[in-house]
């Protein structure tokens, strides 16, 4: 019988993967991706108030802006709406990496950061 184990890099690396993608506000809540950026800090962004990562293989944008909004990008078309949540259709093309949806830009004004 062995004694506890300290975790391995793999999930040392799982951990820091799960809690970067939590403070960068990526949120699955009733089967529909979420972007509420609770944690994020202005000093977090570049110097052209963006910041970008990927879920799942689709490119996301942040961008500092006066009201809260998102803009999904296909091959032919761009929608924008309020709000910074996704349908549970275009979430669940995301998370099956469809490739349907080519990047998602979120407008973001910080308010209801915690930090």
């Amino acid at each position: 019988m062995q004694g506890a184990k300290q975790p391995g890099m793999t999930g040392q690396v799982k951990e820091e993967v799960i809690t970067r993608s939590a403070e960068l506000g990526v949120r699955v809540e009733h089967s529909c991706l979420a972007f509420k950026s609770l944690l994020l800090r202005k000093n977090e962004f570049k110097d052209d108030s963006t910041l970008e990562f990927t879920v799942c293989g689709t490119k996301v944008k942040y961008i500092l802006s006066d009201q809260d909004k998102i803009a999904l990008e296909f091959d032919q078309k761009t929608e924008e709406r309020s709000g910074t949540s996704l349908t549970p259709q275009e979430s669940q093309s995301i998370f099956a990496r469809e490739g349907k949806i080519k990047s998602i830009t979120v407008y973001t004004s910080l308010k209801d950061s915690l930090v």
